[in-house]
């Protein structure tokens, strides 16, 4: 990527062909550098892939992965903002889009907003298919909002449902 993205930069003025593929570079750029822990360089990379703003599914990714930074390093407010941006524009089908209300669900509980999390959780599973531990996670996180509600049998109810995803996810090797 960064051979490409070197050429694509020495254009002086590049068309719209070469601003779309200098934003998918940056794009997975960011994505590298995000694997490789270097968040303040994958920062920057999905930041310059968002801001030149060709590809609406670019822009919508990088934002996400915007949100995801923000959210690692607990700063809720911005991952929210993001992934709510997310959300406008992403597609209901790709797996961001699920996992964009599951953390916005954790975002919910920082601020103290059951009610919010609750909705985020449910909309999360809405989304989601896998059984795994995230969806046991979400029903726990639901049974959790349930209980200090202090409506206890709506809450045995979801940690029931997180115990069966949870089992589910063991048998699976997970």
């Amino acid at each position: 990527y960064d051979e490409a993205y070197e050429i694509i930069a020495s254009y002086p003025d590049p068309d719209g062909d070469l601003l779309a593929a200098k934003q998918k570079i940056a794009y997975f750029r960011g994505l590298s550098a995000l694997e490789k822990g270097d968040t303040e360089g994958a920062g920057r990379y999905l930041a310059e892939s968002a801001r030149i703003g060709i590809s609406p599914k670019y822009n919508a990714l990088a934002t996400f992965w915007q949100g995801e930074i923000a959210f690692a390093q607990g700063d809720y407010p911005v991952a929210a903002a993001k992934y709510n941006a997310y959300l406008k524009r992403a597609p209901r089908t790709e797996r961001e889009y699920a996992l964009a209300w599951y953390n916005l669900g954790y975002c919910a509980f920082d601020r103290n907003d059951l009610g919010q999390a609750q909705a985020s959780f449910r909309k999360f599973l809405a989304a989601w298919s896998p059984r795994d531990r995230y969806r046991a996670d979400a029903y726990n996180r639901l049974g959790d909002a349930a209980y200090s509600d202090r409506r206890f049998e709506e809450a045995v109810g979801e940690y029931d449902n997180c115990l069966l995803y949870t089992s589910d996810a063991a048998d699976d090797g997970e």
